[in-house]
């Protein structure tokens, strides 16, 4: 079942596997390791989340179909922002107008 954008949800899922699916048919495994506030406003709301990656595969900027067997698939945009010894990290960021 697909879930919703929202920061609540996606910290049900710290720590876990998602599959960016690949052009080429494969997938490459991410590690959602952070669900971060970045800014509110009177009018918005923005949070990120942080995925850690293998550094066998790096991963453009770019929109991947994301998901996992509890979360569902959906589209999300992705931007390299870093690396570590052992990881590539990734950043999407999610604004939203508050009603």
């Amino acid at each position: 079942m697909s879930k919703k954008f929202n920061q609540p949800e996606f910290k049900k899922f710290l720590n876990k596997v998602f599959h960016a699916k690949l052009e080429d048919g494969s997938s490459c495994k991410l590690t959602l390791k952070e669900v971060t506030d970045v800014k509110e406003t009177e009018m918005t709301r923005s949070f990120s989340l942080l995925f850690h990656g293998p550094k066998e595969k790096f991963l453009e900027q770019k929109t991947y179909k994301l998901g996992n067997n509890e979360y569902g698939e959906k589209q999300i945009f992705i931007v390299p922002v870093g690396e570590s010894e052992n990881a590539f990290h990734y950043q999407a960021v999610f604004n939203f107008l508050k009603k």
